[in-house]
């Protein structure tokens, strides 16, 4: 009877050190593409990338893009859809997963 209780009490202390030792797992991170859609930033033209960890808002690690220019518009934001359809991405917005977020330009 006290070989198994000693038994017991040594598997638990072995669990007990092997659960305390593992590293907890790193949170995904994600990539956050601004496609400029014919603009450009900063001389850089078609997109520029970003990486955010799964649930932070971009504006945690990195601040969005802002300003990018193109001739004869007007930059009206950032959207996950072409021409301003779908929803609004802005530094606040949390990351859950790959995203692509398009410029949207207003005709002057």
């Amino acid at each position: 009877m006290k070989r198994i209780v000693f038994f017991i009490i040594l598997a638990i202390i072995l669990m007990i050190v092997f659960i305390s030792c593992m590293s907890p797992a790193e949170p995904p991170r994600y990539t956050v593409i601004f496609n400029l859609d014919g603009g450009h930033l900063n001389d850089r033209p078609h997109s520029l990338s970003l990486f955010v960890t799964h649930g932070d808002s971009i504006n945690r690690y990195n601040n969005i893009p802002d300003n990018p220019q193109k001739e004869f518009y007007i930059f009206g934001g950032w959207f996950t859809a072409k021409n301003g359809f779908g929803n609004e991405i802005t530094a606040d917005t949390r990351i859950f997963s790959n995203v692509t977020a398009y410029a949207k330009w207003i005709l002057e």
